[in-house]
């Protein structure tokens, strides 16, 4: 993308985009991660093929930039974490999230809004989803979170954490002005407007975040 700067696509089973997209960025030897994928076998044996390209490993990720707490975005930094102990940063807006990720109940706000609506049909299409079962031991805190916009020092460079709720409560996005990037996580997609606040926790409306 620039230089030292890499995408990495990586598998989203069940959804229409087929990937999410992660990011290495190269900074004095080590990596820095924008987003981590989804904690999946086939996920991390590509992810570890990519860096390994770069000369890295997993033991040289020194910290995951996670823009939001969806599955696809945060649960692999978890799971990496739990082997190599890498250091995993949120926005802190995602804490309730975090702490109603592993309620099976945790969507019934959206159920019950669905009902006032008189939204019958709807509400029996996401009862019959497929949806992946709760995943208890990834959904554990950031060693860091990131309190509004921030600046992040990396090594050789810097970037800044911008919030951008709307798709979460807490999505980030990250500036590199070295490079004139933005890393825009699913705040930004390429073809189509990304979901709002369909999140065991929303605030009360994400569209006007």
């Amino acid at each position: 993308m620039a230089d030292g700067v890499f995408r990495i696509p990586l598998p989203l089973p069940n959804d229409g985009l087929r990937a999410v997209n992660v990011y290495a960025i190269v900074d004095d030897g080590g990596l820095t991660m924008i987003d981590s994928g989804w904690a999946l076998a086939e996920s991390q044996e590509l992810l570890g093929r990519a860096i390994a390209a770069l000369d890295c490993g997993f033991p040289d990720i020194r910290r995951f930039l996670v823009t939001h707490v969806h599955r696809d975005h945060y649960t692999q930094a978890i799971a990496i974490r739990q082997t190599y102990g890498n250091q995993v940063a949120l926005s802190i807006d995602e804490r309730t999230s975090i702490d109603n990720a592993n309620d099976r109940q945790g969507f019934r706000r959206h159920l019950n809004q669905l009902v006032r609506c008189d939204a019958g049909p709807v509400l029996e299409m996401f009862r019959k989803m497929d949806r992946p079962p709760p995943e208890p031991n990834l959904w554990e805190y950031p060693d860091e979170w990131i309190d509004g916009r921030t600046d992040i020092k990396l090594a050789e460079r810097a970037l800044v954490a911008i919030p951008t709720p709307g798709h979460t409560r807490g999505h980030l996005i990250f500036r590199d002005d070295s490079n004139v990037l933005t890393f825009t996580g699913d705040h930004v997609l390429p073809h189509i407007t990304p979901s709002i606040g369909f999140e065991a926790a929303p605030s009360d409306m994400p569209l006007a975040d």
